[in-house]
């Protein structure tokens, strides 16, 4: 696709077309375009691209070159480590060719610890990225890009305080991640979907309970999800500062912020940027902030643990945490953050947190988050696997219940039957009496010939009638039958039950072979 539309190169993409460690050939260019990009935004360099210059576009993707030797990547990170200082992290992905090979991406984070040199010839060069080309510094600038390195992280508060993170609620918790590089407008919202960022993320179901999108802003991503007067809040800014907030909308009771069910959201949030992070094509470094906005309210107490609650002392609170998208792809490194943040809530109610809850709260949630999973599999494999009876079970069915009807009744245990069926069914055997006889409103005779009599003095039509009443009850037996049997599949009932249901069904048979000797 790139080389179909000629995508151009620009800050943040290089192409080369074959990896060539040879201090005598490519060496010096392919650290020439590690620095310069690692010096700059950040991007990413395609190996097995091969580039071709337009007049109107500059340097494109012109011809698919696979790589047939899987150590180049190898070579690349040995060249880095000998040669380039500071020590510089890049990542890695290969993508298999259709007709045989590979392509090799390098993501080239925008480093904190630029400028970066290498030496070549026992010099050291310092290179920048502009547009399509790499530009050797001056002096000068190589000082300037010193200066800028000593503070870059303090420079992140100033940076968050900038952003536009006020919601509507009075009082909320809530956390950002921020990429380190700034301006690097990974999300359009005029190029991109609420349903194409989801990612099929737990959190969206965990908050909602149904499918739910994110909702295109003017300049960012939004989704609100809202329980009694329990506010969640998930934007996505275009320059990659990502939010997740909990908020109260109106406080007029006690209201509670139950921690471990906090530390569950965060864990699903965070570990939902980080993919979308990698999504979007970043890889650097990230600060992760937490900060509270008038927790200390009277009606608000904080639940650390569960059925034991704390007053917040502080207004505000902003904290944050250092980390990179492959460490929040990390469980161990995901649930240090989450671990952090909790203990910052705590020292908010002026209290400590022993280890043994924290270990024992993190195993609970590693376990609930699994736990997650394997319930979602096991409920689809059990709708998948409810039995369902076939044709010949249910025809083996209605031959049964013929013979039943078939074999000879008594007079006693027609009597029987039929006292036992008005207790347990008056309206069912008042409506069995009205379809047997509408123009007679009398009490059934128990003598059995007077029974017949009247049945014989019935006109033509009102046999047929009965007939065909009978023949509709043998089907709703046999879709009774079949209700039955699916019911008793699916859980096990008690031996009380199961002999309820059993005598109920000889009261129903012997009632249709009455009805059946009635019709003959």
């Amino acid at each position: 696709m790139l080389c179909a539309e000629r995508q151009q190169e620009t800050t943040r993409l290089k192409y080369i077309k074959e990896i060539d460690p040879d201090p005598l050939g490519g060496r010096y260019e392919l650290l020439t375009n590690i620095t310069a990009i690692a010096n700059s935004l950040g991007g990413v360099i395609i190996f097995g691209i091969e580039g071709f210059w337009d007049d109107l576009l500059g340097r494109c993707a012109g011809k698919l070159t696979p790589l047939k030797t899987a150590t180049g990547e190898e070579e690349i990170i040995r060249i880095i480590e000998s040669q380039i200082s500071p020590k510089l992290l890049c990542y890695f992905h290969q993508i298999e060719a259709a007709k045989g090979g590979f392509y090799l991406v390098m993501h080239i984070p925008q480093s904190l610890e630029r400028p970066h040199a290498f030496t070549w010839e026992k010099h050291l060069c310092w290179y920048i990225r502009k547009e399509q080309e790499n530009r050797l510094l001056t002096e000068d600038e190589v000082r300037d890009l010193y200066f800028k390195a000593a503070a870059p992280r303090s420079a992140l508060i100033e940076r968050y305080n900038s952003l536009y993170l006020r919601n509507n609620v009075e009082a909320e918790v809530k956390i950002v991640a921020m990429p380190v590089a700034a301006d690097l407008e990974l999300i359009n919202t005029l190029f991109r979907t609420g349903e194409e960022l989801m990612l099929g993320s737990k959190l969206f179901s965990q908050l909602s309970g149904i499918s739910s999108v994110l909702q295109p802003k003017i300049d960012h991503f939004e989704a609100i999800f809202k329980n009694h007067n329990i506010v969640f809040i998930i934007k996505l800014l275009k320059n990659g500062e990502f939010l997740f907030s909990m908020g109260y909308d109106f406080l007029e009771r006690i209201d509670y912020v139950p921690m471990p069910r906090l530390y569950v959201l965060w864990h699903h949030a965070l570990k939902y940027f980080g993919r979308l992070y990698a999504y979007l094509g970043y890889y650097g470094p990230l600060r992760i902030f937490l900060e509270t906005k008038n927790l200390n309210h009277q009606k608000i107490k904080i639940a650390l643990k569960f059925g034991y609650f704390q007053k917040f002392l502080k207004d505000r609170v902003l904290v944050y945490k250092d980390t990179t998208v492959e460490g929040l792809a990390d469980t161990d490194q995901l649930f240090g953050v989450c671990t952090s943040f909790l203990k910052y809530i705590a020292q908010g109610c002026d209290m400590g947190i022993e280890d043994e809850y924290l270990n024992e709260l993190e195993r609970q949630v590693r376990e609930r988050v699994s736990d997650d999973i394997i319930d979602h599999e096991d409920n689809e494999e059990q709708v998948n696997e409810e039995p369902q009876l076939t044709d010949e079970q249910l025809g083996e069915e209605e031959t049964a219940a013929g013979e039943d009807m078939a074999a000879p009744l008594t007079p006693e245990a027609k009597a029987e039957d039929d006292s036992v069926e008005d207790g347990e069914n008056p309206d069912k055997d008042q409506k069995n009496r009205k379809s047997r006889s509408p123009e007679k409103r009398e009490e059934p005779v128990d003598d059995p010939s007077a029974s017949e009599v009247e049945v014989e003095e019935e006109p033509v039509k009102k046999a047929s009638e009965t007939k065909s009443t009978g023949k509709k009850r043998t089907t709703t037996s046999a879709k009774n039958k079949k209700s039955s049997k699916t019911a008793s599949a699916r859980k096990t009932t008690t031996t009380k039950k199961a002999s309820a249901e059993k005598s109920t069904t000889k009261k129903r048979t012997a009632k249709k072979r009455t009805t059946a000797k009635t019709d003959k």
